[in-house]
Protein backbone atom coordinates (compact mmCIF):
# COMPACT_ATOMS: atom_id res chain seq x y z
CA UNK A 1 0.00 0.00 0.00
CA UNK A 2 0.96 3.23 -0.83
CA UNK A 3 1.88 5.80 2.39
CA UNK A 4 1.68 9.70 2.29
CA UNK A 5 0.51 12.43 -0.25
CA UNK A 6 0.54 9.59 -2.95
CA UNK A 7 -2.89 8.12 -1.74
CA UNK A 8 -4.42 11.71 -1.88
CA UNK A 9 -5.95 13.80 -4.80
CA UNK A 10 -7.87 16.96 -4.97
CA UNK A 11 -10.33 15.67 -7.61
CA UNK A 12 -13.30 15.64 -6.03
CA UNK A 13 -15.41 14.20 -9.70
CA UNK A 14 -16.57 17.34 -10.49
CA UNK A 15 -14.50 17.56 -13.56
CA UNK A 16 -15.08 20.42 -15.88
CA UNK A 17 -12.31 22.69 -17.64
CA UNK A 18 -13.15 26.57 -18.07
CA UNK A 19 -11.49 28.63 -20.79
CA UNK A 20 -8.18 28.74 -19.73
CA UNK A 21 -8.04 24.99 -19.16
CA UNK A 22 -8.63 25.30 -15.39
CA UNK A 23 -10.81 22.79 -13.46
CA UNK A 24 -14.39 23.97 -11.77
CA UNK A 25 -14.14 21.04 -9.26
CA UNK A 26 -10.56 20.81 -8.19
CA UNK A 27 -8.98 24.39 -9.02
CA UNK A 28 -6.43 22.61 -10.81
CA UNK A 29 -5.10 23.29 -14.45
CA UNK A 30 -5.04 20.68 -17.25
CA UNK A 31 -0.84 20.28 -16.82
CA UNK A 32 -1.45 19.87 -13.11
CA UNK A 33 -4.31 17.18 -13.68
CA UNK A 34 -1.91 15.17 -16.67
CA UNK A 35 1.13 15.61 -14.24
CA UNK A 36 -0.27 14.48 -10.94
CA UNK A 37 0.79 10.82 -10.89
CA UNK A 38 4.31 11.87 -11.88
CA UNK A 39 4.69 14.51 -8.93
CA UNK A 40 6.61 14.00 -6.25
CA UNK A 41 5.00 14.21 -2.56
CA UNK A 42 6.67 17.45 -2.19
CA UNK A 43 5.13 18.75 -5.30
CA UNK A 44 1.64 17.61 -4.47
CA UNK A 45 1.47 18.89 -0.93
CA UNK A 46 2.32 22.57 -2.67
CA UNK A 47 -0.32 22.13 -4.81
CA UNK A 48 -2.55 21.23 -2.33
CA UNK A 49 -1.98 24.04 -0.29
CA UNK A 50 -2.31 26.22 -2.85
CA UNK A 51 -6.45 24.91 -4.28
CA UNK A 52 -8.27 26.56 -1.16
CA UNK A 53 -6.80 30.02 -2.04
CA UNK A 54 -7.53 29.08 -5.50
CA UNK A 55 -11.26 27.94 -4.80
CA UNK A 56 -11.96 31.29 -3.15
CA UNK A 57 -11.09 33.64 -6.77
CA UNK A 58 -7.12 33.08 -6.45
CA UNK A 59 -5.62 32.21 -9.95
CA UNK A 60 -2.68 29.60 -10.23
CA UNK A 61 0.20 31.43 -8.94
CA UNK A 62 3.38 31.99 -11.14
CA UNK A 63 5.46 30.09 -8.65
CA UNK A 64 3.17 26.85 -8.66
CA UNK A 65 4.81 23.91 -9.73
CA UNK A 66 3.98 23.20 -12.56
CA UNK A 67 4.56 26.56 -13.82
CA UNK A 68 8.20 26.44 -13.10
CA UNK A 69 8.47 23.29 -14.96
CA UNK A 70 6.88 24.57 -18.37
CA UNK A 71 9.94 27.76 -17.54
CA UNK A 72 12.42 24.71 -17.09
Amino acid sequence: MLSGQSELSPCVRHCCLDANDVCLGCQRTLVEILAWHSMADSQKQQLMAELPLRQLGGKPSASSIMNQNKKA
